[in-house]
């Protein structure tokens, strides 16, 4: 499928819950407690850090871009300051190696410098600096953090609030070291991201276009996810300023909060499936209204008795420089106020399991095309001489190439742009034969050929066999409990069918298409 039909089909699903919806009905949940106001008064972008050991000793991390990182305690009061050019972006990440120790960081994008700096988060939850400031190719303005389960690295994503998005591997030595990964350019002003690492997730909010969803590992194929868009009519959504998300455990769900500062909202949505299941206003209670909600952080975990099942930081934009500060929502009022599903929520210092690393011993000899060639393989195991197990693989542009266990390539088929392929081991004729199959997009055929030890093969096709219903695409075999053989193809239109191949006395094949299966 290309990507921009993926990206149309997957978007119409969170887009379909908008038909004929005006802006979203609000419920009022208003803030129980703010912090001091932040001391230059360029409050910003927030995160909360988890004292698993004391919950209520857990700690606000917030921006001043007029110059500083500010640290407050749950009631409000500031507990440190530390200075920067313009701190915008910031991020927290648990258990993180720092030179051979298990240490909670914090990373700070600014706004000024395009730099990253890294803090380590003492059990108190003071601050100090690893290193010196890092500088990613692209500037960070805005910055996340992201722990990938395949590869056991930390990345950090750089998002320069014009569109260009950089990700780079962070490793702790001799200082702070990056590598690049990954660029790309989402196409909009971002103003907030936010990673998942149990779903390997990137969540980007584009202000003027809405919150989009981002496979977060560097090759991962996925096309991005429109989870709701700013619309010219019948929107919810008016402008997305801020991002966060409460998970639950694995296997459940959780939820994704979307700050709309022209709105003056925060929408919430299943983690899972995008659903939109509400939103809501803060009006003046204990504390002033919050009318133009920013910079989001959200914990779905008990943090005493103000806070029972979590809390939602959310900073004002309208406020006056000399009274920025940030307003504290309790969790609870929030899941009750909207009816939303209970959770389990998950605690963010739980590892997540990776993937075991299994590195390769060899490789093939590389396919003549260029560019993207090299496709599918399929093994056929010699069980008189496992030395003597070979390797068939595609050449997409070109045709068909026969490897041996070193990968040395013992012959090349050029026999058109074939996709997928696959072997089975047949009986017909009083004889075994190893059938190799594969589907050819020049001419929309099946391709049937006999493997040879010795890596030849032969063309073992009668007469064409055609593949209906548009486009080959992807294909495999299947042998009945007969001893029947049967391909099985879909094409680029969705349309499925399966072939039966019959061999005759002389060894050639026919294919009968049956489409109704």
């Amino acid at each position: 499928m290309h990507a921009k039909s993926a990206l149309l089909l997957l978007a119409a699903a969170p887009l379909a819950l908008m038909a004929g919806r005006a802006m979203a009905q609000m419920v009022d949940v208003p803030a129980v407690a703010e912090t001091q106001p932040v001391p230059l008064g360029g409050a910003s972008l927030v995160q909360i850090w988890y004292n698993g050991a004391e919950p209520g000793q857990s700690r606000i991390l917030a921006t001043d871009e007029d110059g500083l990182l500010v640290v407050y305690a749950l009631d409000g009061s500031i507990v440190q300051t530390i200075e920067g050019e313009e701190p915008t972006g910031i991020d927290i990440r648990y258990g993180v190696d720092v030179a051979g120790e298990k240490t909670d960081i914090a990373a700070l994008g600014d706004g000024e410098t395009g730099t990253v700096s890294f803090f380590a988060i003492a059990p108190d939850g003071t601050l100090s600096p690893i290193g010196e400031p890092v500088v990613p190719d692209v500037h960070a303005a805005v910055v996340c953090l992201y722990e990938s389960s395949l590869t056991g690295l930390l990345n950090v994503f750089a998002l320069d609030g014009d569109g260009a998005v950089g990700q780079y591997a962070v490793t702790f030595g001799y200082g702070v070291v990056l590598e690049e990964l990954n660029t790309f350019d989402v196409g909009g002003e971002t103003s907030a991201c936010v990673a998942d690492d149990a779903e390997a997730t990137l969540y980007i909010g584009e202000e003027s276009t809405g919150l989009w969803s981002y496979a977060a590992e560097p090759d991962a194929s996925r096309a991005r996810i429109l989870v709701d868009a700013v619309m010219p009519v019948d929107t919810r959504m008016f402008e997305v300023e801020g991002v966060a998300f409460a998970p639950a455990a694995v296997g459940q769900g959780g939820y994704v909060f979307a700050a709309d500062e022209a709105g003056q909202a925060v929408l919430v949505y299943d983690r899972e499936t995008y659903a939109f299941l509400g939103g809501f206003t803060m009006g003046k209670g204990a504390v002033d209204a919050v009318q133009d909600p920013h910079g989001i952080a959200a914990l779905a975990l008990p943090l005493g008795d103000l806070f029972p099942a979590g809390l939602i930081v959310i900073q004002d934009d309208a406020e006056e420089e000399t009274n920025a500060t940030f307003k504290l929502v309790s969790m609870a009022d929030v899941i009750a106020a909207l009816n939303l599903p209970v959770i389990e929520p998950r605690d963010p210092r739980a590892e997540i399991a990776s993937a075991a690393a299994v590195l390769p011993i060899a490789e093939t000899q590389p396919v003549s095309s260029r560019g993207d060639a090299a496709d599918d393989p399929a093994i056929w195991v010699n069980v008189d001489d496992p030395e003597g197990t070979l390797i068939v693989g595609t050449d997409k542009q070109a045709g068909l190439g026969v490897y041996n266990l070193d990968g040395e390539l013992l012959n090349f088929m050029e026999i058109g742009q074939i996709n997928n392929v696959d072997i089975r081991t047949v009986a017909y004729n009083g004889a075994d034969h190893v059938i190799v199959a594969a589907t050819n997009r020049v001419d929309q055929t099946i391709v049937v050929l006999e493997l040879m030890p010795d890596g030849t093969l032969i063309d073992l096709v009668a007469s064409p066999i055609a593949v209906e219903g548009g486009e080959a695409y992807g294909f495999c075999l299947y042998r009945d409990p007969s001893g029947a053989l049967f391909g099985l193809v879909n094409t680029t239109t969705a349309v499925l069918s399966r072939i039966a191949f019959t061999f005759d006395t002389d060894g050639k094949v026919t294919g009968e298409t049956d489409l109704s299966w």
